[in-house]
C-alpha cells in the first residue's frame, strides 16, 4: 500500500525507527526537499536513508571525502552549518 507523507509523517517515521537524532530539523527539511524533487514515487525506507545520507560538519566532510563540499557529487544541500550529503 502507498500512501502520501507530509513533512511531518516524515519525520514521525525516523520517531519509529528510533532514528530521530540522525538529522537535524534542518537536515530532515534538507533530505524531504531533495527526495520530493524526485520525478517518481519514492518508497520510504528509514534505515536505507540513514545509510545513503549523512548530515556531516564541513570541515569533517573535507577530512572525509576531501575537498569543498559545495564541489562534490555528494553534496545535498546545508542545513545550517552542516551538509546534508551522500554518504
Amino acid at each position: 500500500m502507498l500512501a502520501r507523507l507530509n513533512f511531518d509523517d516524515f519525520i514521525d517515521y525516523f520517531k519509529d525507527y528510533h532514528r530521530k537524532d540522525q538529522f537535524s530539523y534542518e537536515g530532515f527539511m534538507v533530505l524531504w526537499d531533495h527526495l520530493e524533487s524526485f520525478e517518481q514515487e519514492y518508497m520510504l525506507d528509514v534505515v536505507g536513508l540513514c545509510t545513503e545520507y549523512v548530515e556531516i560538519d564541513p570541515e569533517d566532510f573535507d577530512a572525509e571525502f576531501g575537498g569543498d563540499p559545495e564541489e562534490s557529487d555528494r553534496f545535498i544541500g546545508w542545513a545550517g552549518d552542516n551538509v546534508i550529503a551522500y554518504a
